[in-house]
């Protein structure tokens, strides 16, 4: 008995101190990224652009689940910014709490005093504007728009209310003899709570902490997700985000095969 206990000591010790060595070299790299390769916003985004051309696959739909951290908004400023660098679709961030959702428009002043040139590449939430930023994408007055990025922030609430708005539509059609019972199955449950958020499924999801958990995060959405750690989004460098976006793209996805 005791030499189990013992031993469970010293497993505990020896993986406390790998995580304070891996926690030190993360703060050490980081400190280099920002100040031997110190750049403007501007030349960060000309490097993720040049960077994801030679991705073997860039996510369409990428998720920042916030976890426990406090928000950053600088930081998730740079974060969308890199992704729309990067040509990804759809950028939600998810906060269980719902303390991003309630303070949307700080989010917003972050991106615009960070970029006021990228602001039109940009669509707001479910939205089509919101505080003028962005429009749908499409063609204007002849000319094709340039290809936008939507961000959309939701929190525990959105992944509650959206399955209970399907369940009862569904209950409803089948009340009125709309559609049979055993007509609905898996997939159309699916279809319909895809369509209800407007999001399509994301390919990858970064956690932030030590522990990989999604805190609620619309769980019918993350069948073929991968997730990647991000240790912190606080003070996170282009580099970080680059090497994260480069993982996935050498992950080899079986969907269960």
């Amino acid at each position: 008995m005791y030499f189990r206990r013992g031993l469970w000591v010293c497993c505990h010790v020896v993986y406390s101190i790998f995580m304070a060595v891996g926690n030190i070299w993360t703060h050490v790299n980081k400190f280099v990224e920002r100040h031997i390769y110190a750049t403007t916003l501007e030349n960060e985004m000309l490097y993720v652009s040049k960077c994801a051309e030679h991705f073997n696959k860039t996510p369409q739909h990428i998720v920042l689940l916030l976890g426990n951290e406090t928000i950053s908004y600088k930081d998730l400023a740079n974060i969308i910014l890199w992704c729309v660098a990067a040509g990804i679709s759809f950028v939600t961030l998810y906060d269980h709490d719902g303390h991003l959702q309630q303070n949307q428009d700080e989010l917003y002043q972050a991106v615009k005093t960070r970029s006021k040139l990228c602001v039109g590449r940009i669509i707001w939430g479910r939205n089509k504007t919101l505080n003028g930023l962005g429009v749908e994408n499409g063609v204007q007055n002849g000319t094709k728009a340039i290809a936008k990025t939507r961000v959309t922030v939701l929190s525990l609430n959105d992944s509650k209310e959206t399955f209970l708005k399907v369940t009862r539509s569904l209950c409803y059609s089948a009340k009125n003899k709309e559609v049979k019972s055993c007509h609905i199955s898996q997939d159309v449950i699916n279809e319909m709570l895809i369509e209800e958020t407007g999001l399509p499924e994301p390919e990858l999801a970064l956690y932030c902490g030590e522990v990989c958990c999604t805190y609620g995060f619309l769980p019918w959405h993350i069948r073929i997700t991968e997730f990647l750690r991000l240790r912190s989004h606080h003070n996170i460098t282009v580099r970080e985000f680059v090497r994260l976006l480069q993982t996935y793209g050498k992950c080899e996805q079986r969907f269960g095969k």
